[in-house]
């Protein structure tokens, strides 16, 4: 999501520019017509208006422990819909997994027991008023977090599509729910069986989340018969959230168990079947290569539901196994990975 230091755009001066309040009035004068109206070409600078909300919420003030993972979530949200279509997708996916790192984030590694209980109970509650009820630090995430989503219901809302916002939305509630199951888990020290545990972590490794936040901003495909399929719980969906918590735990399995955190698919295997690490990836890794041919089979013989809601699907599936080559990128950024970023939103790509 970068350009170079002498570009016009909206998010090169950003990218420049400190977090805080304060910036030049004339500065705008760039981004005006010659009647001193304000460019129609801003509201097409995605990265731009990305950039210009990041900031303002300022994570290095008030979240400065967690993943702060903006431009991984642009890029994130280009693997799972490119088509310049689907920008308004794109914009409401990269708002999301932004808001959502901070959550997970939250609840693996820095909230107590007592405090994500509360933190739950206001996402269920889902209001503003909940936000008195929140400890110090839980507050600007818990207000970004809200002010995030009402933003989408607000748009939707005008399309007469409460019905698809009301979707999104127990998805994310679905999303939290299980993340305290976890944090549960954690708190008492609990390895679940695999029976018990899949359930569970294909949730929160959020594939279904993700790929209805892209759905919210395709409505004009997603149609009511749509919205009956995605909560009906789809084999896709399953399927997409199986692939992504193998591939999670496989690479970040190791970290999580350094700290007080919820037991992976790894610590199940070895604990339920008495195998050792290896063998429980071997397995695992084997899951992997199983569930892509379940995901392409549910591809090809799902009817009745368009084309380009599956392909976000697949998409998003396609984009984990980029994420997760070899490394957590997301977490941890490897040189190529960097250099698929570079590639694709840094340097200039000859046509």
């Amino acid at each position: 999501m970068g350009l170079q230091n002498d570009s016009p755009s909206l998010y090169a001066a950003l990218s420049r520019r400190p977090p805080g309040p304060t910036i030049r009035p004339d500065v705008f004068n760039n981004y005006k017509d010659k009647n001193g109206a304000f460019k129609q070409s801003l509201a097409n600078d995605v990265e731009g208006l990305l950039e210009l909300w990041w900031k303002a919420f300022d994570i290095k003030k008030n979240a400065p422990c967690l993943r702060d993972r903006i431009v991984e979530c642009y890029f994130w949200g280009l693997g799972s819909g490119y088509e310049p279509q689907y920008s308004r997708a794109r914009v409401f996916f990269t708002k999301a997994v932004a808001v959502i790192t901070l959550i997970d984030d939250t609840y693996d590694a820095y909230g107590t027991y007592e405090e994500l209980k509360i933190f739950t109970e206001a996402v269920e509650r889902w209001s503003i008023t909940c936000l008195d009820t929140l400890p110090e630090y839980m507050k600007p995430i818990y207000k970004l977090f809200m002010d995030t989503y009402t933003e989408m219901e607000e748009f939707l809302a005008k399309e007469g599509r409460t019905d698809l916002f009301n979707c999104g939305k127990e998805f994310v509630k679905e999303f939290v729910r299980n993340l305290m199951v976890e944090a549960k888990w954690a708190n008492e020290g609990h390895i679940p069986t695999t029976e018990e545990h899949d359930p569970v972590v294909i949730i929160t490794g959020g594939a279904n989340l993700l790929t209805t936040t892209c759905y919210l901003g395709m409505s004009d495909i997603f149609t009511k018969e749509s919205v009956e399929w995605a909560v009906s719980a789809p084999p896709l969906f399953r399927y997409s959230g199986i692939l992504g918590r193998r591939l999670n735990d496989l690479m970040t399995h190791k970290d999580e168990q350094k700290r007080k955190h919820s037991s992976s698919s790894l610590e199940s295997y070895i604990k339920e079947y008495n195998v050792n690490e290896e063998y429980a990836q071997t397995l695992i890794y084997k899951q992997v290569e199983d569930v892509w041919k379940d995901i392409n089979r549910e591809y090809l013989t799902t009817k009745n539901i368009p084309r380009p809601l599956l392909m976000a699907a697949i998409y998003l599936c396609q984009f984990l196994e980029v994420q997760y080559a070899g490394n957590d990128n997301f977490t941890r950024m490897g040189d190529e990975y960097k250099h698929l970023i570079k590639s694709l939103l840094v340097y200039p790509m000859s046509i």
